[in-house]
């Protein structure tokens, strides 16, 4: 089970980096066409449109996985780490809406991209994403202890917990 959850992890941070990678060079190293109807930009747009689509599914579902995956093995004392985790995935929604946008043939797609504003826009959510998913990988967390526990209180306020054959100390105050 070990290598499902190493290439899961793999594919949603290489799928995470091409797409912010494509966005980076489609918006700032090729730039948007002057004009709509030239053949060799429609025929990147074309790819740009079919890369934002694999990775972002590849994106939901690795994420999804890797949400469950956490959920069920560790505990995260602050409470933060859920709100953090939703907003995460607020922001990658909506970025991923904003990379589809961009490299869409919609009308709203071409005023889109001659809109310089659509751009930074998409990046500095990019950027977000990556801020939050770096903060959700430093959070505090613990391990679930699975079957029952033995419970020692010490008179130094320290309390050791014994559970599968694990023991952690917890400062009791």
């Amino acid at each position: 089970m070990i290598w499902v959850d190493l290439l899961v992890r793999v594919v949603h941070i290489g799928s995470a980096t091409v797409l912010l990678g494509t966005l980076v060079t489609m918006l700032l190293i090729v730039g948007m066409p002057s004009q709509e109807d030239d053949a060799q930009w429609q025929r990147q747009r074309r790819r740009w449109s079919i890369t934002v689509m694999i990775t972002s599914a590849l994106l939901l579902l690795s994420g999804l996985y890797n949400a469950i995956l956490f959920a069920s093995q560790y505990e995260f004392p602050t409470v933060n780490y859920h709100m953090w985790l939703g907003i995460k995935i607020l922001l990658a929604l909506v970025l991923m809406m904003a990379a589809s946008v961009l490299s869409g043939r919609s009308g709203q797609a071409v005023q889109c991209r001659k809109n310089r504003w659509c751009g930074i826009v998409t990046l500095a959510l990019a950027i977000a994403v990556v801020l939050v998913a770096g903060y959700l990988k430093m959070a505090e967390r613990r391990p679930k202890m699975r079957g029952s526990a033995t419970v020692i209180a010490r008179p130094n306020g320290l309390i050791r917990v014994e559970a599968a054959g694990e023991s952690e100390f917890i400062r009791f105050r």
